[in-house]
């Protein structure tokens, strides 16, 4: 029997993407907050929306709208290199690299070697460059988080479990 793994399969893996985040976003905020004050001449009262939502509800509203990148869209791509591959170990393994890479991926340093070629590929980029128009990259992940994924893509992509994909 073919049964989904359970939910709590993937909490260990987001455990790990949780604390390489933190380390990430305490050090960015601080940065952040110490450019807004020299910019603010030394004054500390500074409003903020996190959001951009207040141009839209007024700045007394007390909802908003947060945008998160979850593992979830990483678990989508998973889903579908291993079901476009499902006949190779080898090329479910170049495609589970290639989402790794992609979150990598910088105008100045490009990372799509194994991402998918032609109009149809789900890489922004390729599908840019089959029909010859350019691209500007915008959800490269910082390189700290993504180097903290490394370990679940090798656990992820690891041939043993792959081939228990095989059809």
């Amino acid at each position: 029997m073919n049964l989904p793994q359970p939910p709590t399969r993937f909490s260990p893996y987001g455990k790990r993407i949780l604390n390489a985040a933190k380390l990430v976003y305490e050090d960015s905020i601080q940065n952040a907050a110490k450019e807004a004050i020299c910019e603010n001449e030394g004054n500390k009262n500074i409003a903020v929306a996190v959001d951009g939502t207040w141009q839209k509800r007024g700045y007394t509203s007390l909802n908003g709208v947060v945008t998160v990148t979850s593992i979830d869209t990483g678990k989508s791509y998973y889903g579908s290199a291993i079901r476009r591959n499902h006949s190779s170990v080898q090329n479910m393994r170049q495609a589970i690299w290639a989402i790794f890479r992609h979150k990598l991926s910088t105008d100045e340093y490009p990372q799509h070697g194994f991402c998918p070629i032609g109009e149809d590929s789900w890489c922004g980029f390729k599908k840019a460059e089959a029909s010859g128009k350019s691209y500007k990259h915008k959800n490269s992940l910082p390189v700290a988080v993504v180097e903290a994924m490394r370990p679940i893509f090798r656990d992820l992509s690891h041939p043993d479990l792959l081939k228990k994909c095989l059809h």
